[in-house]
């Protein structure tokens, strides 16, 4: 028997992440590279659990097998509210590049000191 699941991540090392935690459970993986239909959705959750519930189902209703999502953001607690960890990945603009992701936070972090970037936990 056949046991796909698709990995619903645009990111390739969650894909490894995901894959290593499943690993031995028998499943074919497939990622949304394998598919040239996308299902069109707003994460627009107030969790990472409920981004990553609505990417799940989004994608559950134009596949034919089981789908596997996640969610995570960066949390910068010096920023306090001017910082949406939820929005990590939209934060520089929808078509934003992982350098101008970069970038774009390091301007926001330009005015801060050392001490108040680094926090241990």
């Amino acid at each position: 028997m056949e046991r796909k699941l698709l990995l619903a991540t645009t990111n390739p090392t969650k894909v490894e992440k995901m894959k290593y935690c499943l690993k031995g459970l028998g499943f074919d993986y497939l990622t949304i590279d394998d598919f040239k239909m996308r299902p069109e959705f707003e994460e627009a959750g107030v969790s990472y659990e409920q981004n990553a519930i609505i990417k799940a189902l989004a994608w559950s209703g134009i596949v034919d097998c089981l789908v596997m999502a996640s969610d995570g953001g960066v949390t910068i607690p010096v920023l306090g509210e001017k910082w949406n960890g939820l929005a990590t990945h939209r934060f520089a603009g929808e078509n934003a590049s992982e350098t101008d992701r970069c970038d774009a936070l390091l301007k926001i972090m330009a005015n801060y000191q050392k001490s108040e970037q680094r926090v241990i936990y």
